[in-house]
């Protein structure tokens, strides 16, 4: 080592004549002979203390779990043979029965990787290579290198896609848990529902892509490339709740930070599967989010002309892309997870006084070995990917709409669309949480006449106006007003439930009301009936959480079987209304006579986008609020409004002023002065009622009349 580092040193002596690449070339290949003769990668040491029942590298950060995984998949141990297959086995054997003496930690750890990519943990069996870690780079990387070909035809897109979700499925039954099986009837339903999803999704983008008018064909050609990443992080995410729904029946074990379970928990099962469906989702995106950023810039050069290298090149950059993303993919997120005790079923909470527990998420469906948990940077993480699918689906929703309405004028199409969304959605998340109560069947027709359907009408009238008003008005326009719901909100309380607001609340009100007086008049494309829609939405959304509150107050019912049953209600109201005034045009022969524009393929498309992405938006939105503090959701939504805003303007290309500009920014800033204040009244008002529950638990009847 030292008389490498003495060549290192004569190295830069003649490199103060030399050019800077030089320079460069040196330095790399001294890196690398430091990694490679250093005792310590990282940080961590290469061949700690061996221990059978752990893993090499800790898995508390992100680093660790990143070389324990390049140990995982590393291709290597494909070529290991029979002979030295058995040597690995008899040698870990041997350790376990103390026999093993002169043998380096080294040599244990390695033996150990060998075991570990070949035989299956369960059964001890070996498993086929092609279906284990170690070859899922070496085996998966023409199926990665055939869905991200430019310009693909349709039966390539569907054949690569059913080649992709059939290499993952065979990965998953290969690695399944044998200690508690399932039939095999799950595994087919999951890959049904997986190959349906990715072919379904790509289709539908591709020919979108294709036949947009707004995009040249090379713009086409970049954005095709990418068309597998939403496919494959749907259909993954539909496959994990496919294959998992059978463990929120069962439930999964939960354990303290000594490793002892504790008891089976439902509650936990419930996240661990949304939560490891969330993760899914995510986990291709750096698989497939390089190559398509790297490869138009190769295709500048003369070469690339050639389809036979072209294809050589484009195979080399998804390979490389493919197995040097795998492992920081698979690295992001802990397979373990933590909750807190007192959210979990009274029969757990009895067992233990431990504040927290432990679950395994099971995030690779036990194709990985099991690692420790680090929630803090996987929050980190989850959080910053959330906030940008968010604030994505937030802004693409919005010009989905705006788009939709600009070349077909049904807001009330629209708006049914969007309550069949919601209620289709939020029925399957009430199926698959197992929240459905009887709380409903308690009350009378009495009630639901009073309180029930007032909300369903409301709900129904501020969806039409909501589409009505985006019809009329610009997206920038329509979400300044939106920045009225604070007024609506105070005034709403002031009147139903008589609750009077501090000064800082009402002068917080002044900013918002400014704003969206000067966009109202510097506004150019301004429309009344847009203004009047707008406002009506926003009130009556206020009026439905007064509303809301009141309901889940009175019955105990779960959100999402009430904004299921609200959907419901609200579409059948919408309905005849729809039918009458739009459904009859799209039955009629005579719409090119009257000058209406007929409902194609495109305005179906179209409308299921704007559907799926509104849910999603509304899943990060409820993952959110789960997350952050109510001040902080409040600032994400402010920020949120000033992405849709942004992005509406830049793709509509809208004409705005300065002082239109000045609006905006006055109601946004209103709207979080308003949400601060809230906040910190909140804040007081809680510790108050907590100092007087307190007080009322150790003194329930009071010392004196004073004191009290």
């Amino acid at each position: 080592y030292l008389i490498l580092q003495q060549m290192f040193f004569n190295c830069l002596i003649i490199m103060e004549k030399k050019s800077f690449i030089r320079q460069r070339k040196v330095l790399v290949i001294f890196f690398l002979i430091e990694i490679m003769s250093s005792e310590t990668i990282f940080g961590f040491p290469k061949y700690p203390k061996f221990d059978i029942s752990s893993q090499r590298f800790p898995q508390d950060t992100f680093f660790g779990r990143y070389l324990h995984y390049l140990d995982v998949i590393d291709p290597r141990t494909l070529l290991v043979s029979d002979e030295k297959l058995k040597k690995c086995t008899k040698l870990l054997n041997d350790y376990k029965s103390g026999l093993v003496k002169n043998v380096s930690d080294k040599e244990l750890w390695e033996a150990k990787k060998v075991c570990n990519a070949i035989l299956h943990p369960d059964t001890g069996e070996k498993i086929f290579s092609p279906f284990r870690m170690a070859g899922f780079v070496p085996y998966g990387w023409i199926t990665v290198t055939g869905m991200l070909l430019p310009n693909p035809t349709w039966p390539q897109i569907i054949f690569w896609q059913w080649m992709n979700q059939s290499h993952n499925a065979a990965v998953n039954y290969a690695n399944r848990n044998s200690t508690n099986p399932q039939p095999t009837s799950v595994y087919v339903k999951a890959y049904t529902v997986a190959v349906s999803t990715a072919v379904g999704i790509s289709t539908a983008l591709t020919y979108a892509i294709k036949k947009s008018n707004n995009l040249d064909p090379i713009k086409k050609l970049i954005i095709q490339r990418f068309v597998p990443l939403p496919a494959c992080s749907l259909a993954s995410t539909f496959n994990i709740l496919a294959m998992r729904l059978p463990e929120i029946e069962s439930g999964i074990d939960v354990y303290d930070k000594n490793g002892n379970v504790i008891g089976t928990s439902k509650i936990a099962a419930k996240r661990a599967v949304f939560e490891t469906a969330s993760t899914r989702a995510f986990l291709p995106i750096p698989l497939l989010l390089a190559p398509p950023c790297i490869m138009p810039f190769i295709e500048k050069y003369k070469f690339m002309k050639n389809k036979r290298i072209s294809l050589f090149v484009n195979a080399i950059v998804c390979t490389l892309s493919f197995a040097a993303s795998l492992p920081v993919a698979l690295a992001l997120f802990p397979q373990e997870s933590k909750i807190n005790t007192i959210d979990l079923e009274d029969e757990i909470r009895k067992k233990t006084t431990s504040k927290i527990l432990y679950y395994n998420k099971g995030i690779f469906n036990s194709i990985l070995p099991t690692t420790v948990l680090s929630t803090k940077f996987f929050n980190e993480i989850y959080i910053i990917i959330t906030f940008l699918i968010w604030w994505g689906c937030s802004a693409c929703g919005n010009i989905i709409n705006k788009y939709v309405l600009n070349d077909y004028p049904y807001p009330l199409s629209v708006a049914m669309n969007s309550l069949l969304n919601s209620m289709l959605y939020s029925s399957l998340l009430v199926y698959i949480s197992k929240t459905t109560t009887n709380s409903f069947k308690h009350k009378s027709i009495n009630y639901t006449i009073r309180w029930l359907l007032p909300f369903a009408l409301g709900k129904a009238l501020a969806v039409i106006s909501t589409y009505f008003g985006l019809l009329k008005v610009s997206i920038s326009y329509a979400q300044t007003v939106k920045c009225t719901m604070p007024i609506f909100t105070v005034i709403i309380a002031r009147i139903f439930l008589n609750e009077k607001q501090s000064k800082k609340i009402y002068l917080s009100l002044f900013p918002i009301i400014a704003g969206v007086v000067l966009c109202t008049f510097t506004e150019i494309n301004f429309d009344e009936l847009g203004l009047i829609a707008s406002l009506t939405s926003t009130s009556l959304y206020s009026f439905m959480n007064v509303l809301a509150k009141k309901i889940l107050e009175d019955t105990s019912v779960n959100p999402l079987q009430l904004l299921s049953l609200n959907s419901k209600m609200a579409f059948c109201l919408c309905f005849p209304l729809w039918f009458y005034n739009e459904g009859i045009l799209f039955l009629s022969n005579n719409s090119k006579e009257l000058n209406y524009i007929q409902p194609d393929f495109k305005f179906a498309f179209l409308l299921f986008g704007s559907g799926f992405i509104s849910f999603i938006q509304n899943f990060c939105a409820f993952t959110l609020i789960h997350h952050l503090t109510a001040l902080s959701y409040s600032i994400a939504n402010t920020s949120k409004r000033i992405i849709v805003i942004s992005s509406s303007i830049f793709f509509f290309q809208n004409n705005i002023t300065l002082l239109n500009v000045l609006g905006m920014s006055l109601s946004i800033t209103g709207v979080a002065f308003y949400n601060r204040i809230k906040h910190i009244q909140g804040k007081r008002k809680n510790k108050f009622f907590k100092l007087q529950s307190e007080y009322e638990e150790n003194f329930p009847n009071g010392l004196t009349g004073e004191l009290k």
